[in-house]
Parts: C-alpha cells; sequence; structure tokens
C-alpha cells in the first residue's frame, strides 16, 4: 500500500481522509495547490497534467479512480477534465473515474474569499489577500478569467459521468450553499448522473469531516459500496 505526494506540502489534516480510503486497500494521490498554481491557469494546468501521468503510468493505467476534491480543488479537477477532453493521451483516465466526491466546491466567484480563507487566520491578512486576488484578476481578466469561466462551465457540464457525493453546510462561508445545491441538481436532473448529497446545517468551511465525523465517515463508506469497485471491500 503506498501514498503518492506530487505536491511539495501537504496538509496534515488531508491525511486523515487518506486514511479514510487505505483502511479499505486503496491507494492515494494528495495533491495541495499553492496560491500561485491557483491564480496562474499554467501553473494548475501543470499540476494537473502531472496528476494525469500518474494516472497512465504502467503501474496505475488500469486502476478504476476515485476523485475527493475539496474547495478550490474543484478548480484543478476542472483541469484534469479539459486536459482528459483535449488531449487523446489522458482519455482513457475519463472511463476509469468511478466516483466523484466534492467537499466544499468552490466556483470562480469564490476563489479570492476561498484562497484568503485557507491561507491565514489573520482577518487583516486575509483581507489583503482577498483583495489583492480580486485585483489581479482584474488586471489579468482578459486570459485568467477567461480561462477561470471557461473551466467553471467545463466542471458544471461535467464529461465524466460517473456517481458523485457532494458534501457542503448552510453556514459556510466560502463554498456558496446554493451554489452547491444548484450544481447537485444540475448534474442530477440535467446531466442524468447519479448523485448524492450531504448537507449539514452547521460545519465550516472543509471542516465536514471533523464536525459530522460519522456522518461524512458513513456517507463515503455507503458511496464505495454503491461504487462496487472490486480492490474496495466495506
Amino acid at each position: 500500500m503506498s501514498h503518492v505526494d506530487v505536491s511539495r506540502k501537504v496538509s496534515r489534516h488531508l491525511h486523515k481522509y487518506g486514511e479514510l480510503y487505505h483502511q479499505y486497500g486503496a491507494d492515494v494521490i494528495t495533491v495541495k495547490l499553492e496560491v500561485m498554481e491557483i491564480l496562474r491557469p499554467k501553473k494548475a494546468e501543470q499540476v494537473a497534467t502531472k496528476v494525469l501521468n500518474k494516472l497512465i503510468s504502467d503501474e496505475n493505467k488500469h486502476r478504476p479512480v476515485v476523485i475527493h476534491g475539496f474547495s478550490v480543488g474543484g478548480y484543478l479537477y476542472s483541469h484534469v477534465l479539459n486536459l482528459m477532453v483535449k488531449q487523446d493521451r489522458f482519455s482513457s483516465v475519463k472511463e476509469r473515474i468511478r466516483g466523484q466526491v466534492l467537499d466544499s466546491p468552490v466556483d470562480f466567484h469564490g476563489i479570492p474569499y476561498g484562497v484568503s480563507n485557507a491561507a491565514s487566520e489573520n482577518p487583516f491578512v486575509r483581507w489583503l489577500m482577498k483583495s489583492s486576488i480580486e485585483a489581479y484578476l482584474a488586471i489579468f481578466a482578459r486570459y485568467t478569467t477567461k480561462v477561470y469561466l471557461a473551466h467553471s462551465h467545463l466542471f458544471h457540464n461535467n464529461p465524466v459521468r460517473s456517481p458523485a457525493l457532494f458534501f457542503f453546510s448552510k453556514d459556510d462561508k466560502v463554498a456558496d450553499v446554493d451554489t452547491c445545491q444548484a450544481c447537485a441538481d444540475y448534474w442530477k436532473n440535467e446531466l442524468n448522473m447519479t448523485v448524492s448529497q450531504q448537507c449539514f446545517e452547521s460545519s465550516p468551511h472543509v471542516s465536514h469531516f471533523y464536525v459530522h465525523n460519522k456522518e461524512y465517515t458513513e456517507a463515503v463508506k455507503k458511496f464505495l459500496r454503491d461504487l462496487n469497485i472490486p480492490v474496495v471491500t466495506l
């Protein structure tokens, strides 16, 4: 059993989610985007390429895949989707994605708030970073914002139609509950995907696993069980 880290730094709390899959015999690739990789689409694309290269390697090319994304990780996933659609060498991964778990996904308009909140606990630093990101996006709108919006559209019209599980809460200040619900409903009603969700009354951004551990864990277990992936025994 192995744990593959394709980023320079991975928060300790992410390992807790990895353990959730490890205990059932699944290997985990953990990716954490740096701020500049979020703000510069080419950098995010490079990270997505690195992930996909790992998934098409000889050791992994026949293995089923489950995506579990957090917050702006949904943005990285949109780059993965884009590469799978546009580059033939990655197209096979699309058919191998058996399930998709989205925890507090943040859309384009939530990126300034989401990145600043994740980067610091200091209110002033958060405000300064949020303002700087908004200014950056405004200045480079011709290219950067265009890419963000295109990838947001691709994410919402997900070309991967395997089952999905959403986690979000009503008082999350970063991942808007209405936006999350609208995406889940669209995938279910318009894309005819199998979609389940856990909408909690109260829990901070990307903290549902800790605040509602039992419900979260049971939902993931049921989701994996319903996928009926041979290598995962629950």
